[in-house]
């Protein structure tokens, strides 16, 4: 310990991120018990610096009126007029449902009729707001329901509010942890291995050499080998390195966001394990393209192998940390190397204790995002906010030269720079990443339906499930949407698409007048593309991925399949239920006599005014997807024999079945193209959505819709907006969605 507390001292006149790496990398030498205490200390000394937070933020969806908003100081007892509007209007329409001991959803209102109501409630604001403006709140058939004039005053008054919200001054520069997939991604790219270094459940496909984006063409067959197929069989170079700690996303969200990305002194230990089994693993040396120059030397004397280790170092430290690092820095990394060689008189060892060290400094597991700031390093700042949206990993030599020229804060250079990394076969990271956890893709890889129901399902096939393959087909679909740039449309209804001999005979499809000939049925790794024979395949709605995910293992779910396409369709995901909802009816009529099928057991559980709230607005388009079974196959009637009911709506258009379902979207396209912009800046973003976002993502929306929808155009703008942001304010980020904005526009 006593090295720590001397390199502490040593440098109490420095910058505290300095004195962190220094620290660690003086540790990097200790024993583990040693180590780890010593690490766990100086990590939460860097989280009380740098306000990393400790602890994961699940508060998922709050409002666009923030506190900052409705708390400025103002003379002792003035009230905005437009305070007084709202909370008239509230009176008025809303109070006589949605107070006493029972008001209607349990949601009461009465506490925003009180004069400083908004200052605890600025939420349920947002929400009164939202459903109001979709026209779903108050009831049209209430007889105290306002006018139009009444409802433009309302929600002009509430704007008026949330814009003084938008003037706060920029918030300071954030932080955040690496993501694990954005980690392995990292290392792979920083020591040029080209091998993935794990082979886990979330690499859904595991080669990629079809992909080619250079080419702007998808080919028309490809192999595709999954990690579900091929299990623990899966080739990998690094098999007994321990795996890093998963990062789920936040509901309706992503993984990189940052009230998921938090760390734990467990990540932190696991971070050090992880990189010193690989630095010491024996492909490690043939793996990686920088070994021979980095962590060989040819020099036998020792100050000339100094002096050759501070020669690599100063040219590895600011790739490794993504930005250039002062001379102080430098020199303290240079010092640990020197102590090091002469403590070891070994280079190898001694560059890897630096490494090792390195790889577990802040300034390496940590993003910071100083692209709105008037700052040193802003070019370098763009640079990884670039790469790691388009690649999930650190940026490549062009836009560290790029960088470093101090060009990346022109918005014609980044418009190209966007160009050509999504002609990089890096670009897929879109398509693993934001792809696979915006379509829930991985949820049917396994997906595990009734054995007894659904026994074919196991049987019919000696090789892996079928909703393994039904992943892939969707994962496929979502790239070649991306690699040729088609329109987003084509997620709701592409009249292509790409499958296996397996899935054509799950689809009941004949490969002949597909392809022209039948496929082996053991082939399950070839994927044909192939055009729909009608509109009741295409697109991810009624894709078997999206079919068999949003199901219960023993039936259908219309509210699972109502809730999916609400979020990812629209992105208006619905609320979670609360704790004392009733459980749907035992399936059976008053008397016992007969099974009740799930449309009307839903009917039954619609009755209570308070669940009707919600599945009033999940269930119609839920009801749409009736005609296909709980594993992705198309039916004609119930296992009782009734026929199939697919009547539905979605938005208030009434629909039957899932060609007037993807009708009734089409027709609305602009409210698909809004919630799919919301998506997508939201993981480039890495945060949730803000009120002041609003302008942003009306932009981007008409910009998409000049360009045709095209895939490509859009994640151009987004990436632009990442780069240059409109002013944004420093209150707590809030979702643009919430509770009572469960529906589409």
């Amino acid at each position: 310990m006593s090295t720590a507390l001397g390199c502490a001292m040593r440098n109490e006149d420095k910058n505290l991120t300095g004195t962190i790496d220094y620290t660690l990398g003086s540790l990097a030498i200790m024993r583990k018990f040693t180590l780890l205490i010593s690490l766990l200390a100086t990590f939460f000394l860097a989280c009380a610096y740098l306000s990393i937070p400790t602890t994961p933020k699940r508060t998922l969806q709050e409002p666009l009126l923030t506190q900052a908003s409705v708390s400025r100081k103002r003379p002792l007892g003035e009230e905005l007029p437009v305070k007084s509007l709202t909370r008239n209007f509230i009176n008025q329409h809303c109070l006589a449902c949605h107070s006493g001991e029972d008001p209607a959803g349990y949601l009461s209102l009465e506490c925003l009729t009180s004069a400083n109501s908004e200052v605890d409630e600025s939420e349920l604001w947002n929400e009164v707001a939202e459903s109001v403006r979709q026209g779903e709140m108050p009831p049209k058939i209430h007889h105290t329901h306002p006018t139009p004039n009444a409802i433009r005053l309302f929600l002009g008054a509430l704007q008026e509010s949330a814009s003084l919200d938008d003037q706060i001054a920029q918030s300071p520069a954030k932080i955040r942890r690496l993501t694990r997939q954005e980690l392995e991604n990292t290392i792979s790219d920083l020591f040029q291995i080209q091998s993935p270094l794990f082979h886990t459940p979330d690499h859904l496909i595991l080669n990629d050499k079809y992909f080619q984006p250079q080419s702007q063409k998808m080919p028309n067959y490809m192999m595709v080998f999954s990690h579900h197929e091929w299990g623990h069989h899966a080739p990998s170079f690094f098999r007994k390195i321990p795996a890093l700690p998963n990062d789920p996303p936040i509901e309706n969200g992503f993984s990189n966001n940052e009230a998921s990305v938090s760390f734990s002194p467990l990540q932190l230990e696991r971070q050090f394990e992880f990189t010193g089994s690989l630095l010491n693993h024996p492909e490690f040396k043939r793996s990686a393209e920088v070994w021979k120059e980095l962590f060989e030397c040819e020099h036998t004397e020792w100050n000339q192998q100094l002096k050759y280790g501070q020669r690599q170092l100063e040219a590895f430290i600011p790739r490794a940390f993504r930005r250039p690092a002062d001379e102080v820095s430098q020199q303290r990394w240079k010092s640990l190397f020197r102590e090091q060689l002469r403590e070891t008189r070994n280079y190898t060892t001694a560059m890897k204790i630096t490494v090792q060290a390195m790889l577990a400094s802040p300034s390496f597991l940590f993003r910071t995002d100083k692209t709105a700031c008037s700052d040193l390093h802003r070019d370098w700042s763009i640079a990884s906010r670039l790469s790691y949206f388009l690649w999930g990993s650190m940026p490549d030599e062009t836009l560290f030269q790029l960088a470093a020229q101090g060009k990346l804060q022109n918005a014609e250079v980044v418009r190209q720079q966007v160009r050509r990394m999504l002609r990089d076969r890096r670009a897929r990271w879109l398509s693993t990443s934001f792809g696979m956890q915006w379509m829930h893709t991985l949820k049917a890889a396994t997906a595990r339906p009734d054995t007894d129901l659904y026994r074919h399902y196991y049987e019919d096939f000696r090789c892996s499930l079928p909703g393994v393959f039904m992943a892939i087909e969707q994962m496929l679909l979502f790239e070649t949407i991306l690699v040729e740039n088609r329109s987003i449309l084509d997620f709701v209804d592409a009249d292509f698409g790409y499958l296996n001999r397996l899935l054509m005979t799950w689809y009941g499809l004949d490969p002949e007048s597909l392809i022209g000939f039948t496929p082996e049925m053991e082939d399950t790794e070839d994927f044909f593309r192939i055009q729909w024979p009608d509109r009741k395949r295409g697109g991810i709605i009624c894709s078997g991925a999206t079919l068999i995910s949003t199901s219960a293992t023993h039936r259908t779910s219309p509210v699972f399949r109502g809730a999916w396409i609400l979020d990812v369709i629209f992105n208006r995901p619905p609320p979670a239920p609360p704790a004392n909802v009733p459980e749907l009816s035992n399936g059976l009529t008053h008397d016992g006599s007969q099974p009740l099928n799930i449309r009307d057991r839903l009917a039954i559980h619609r009755q209570d005014k308070n669940c009707a709230v919600c599945h009033d607005i999940m269930d119609p388009p839920g009801f749409a997807l009736e005609s296909y079974d709980a594993v992705g196959q198309l039916r004609h009637q119930y296992a009782d024999g009734t026929a199939i009911d697919s009547q539905g709506s979605v938005s208030g258009i009434a629909v039957d079945g899932i060609e007037e379902l993807k009708d009734a979207i089409l027709y609305q396209q602009d409210k698909f193209a809004q919630g799919f912009v919301e998506k997508l800046l939201e993981f480039a973003l890495g945060r949730t959505l803000v009120s002041s976002d609003v302008g942003t993502i009306k932009d981007l929306v008409a910009s998409a819709q000049h360009n045709q929808l095209g895939f490509q155009n859009i994640i151009e703008e987004v990436a632009l907006q990442t780069v240059f942001p409109r002013a944004t304010n420093n209150a707590p980020q809030r979702h643009l969605t919430s509770r009572l904005k469960d529906h589409p526009r």
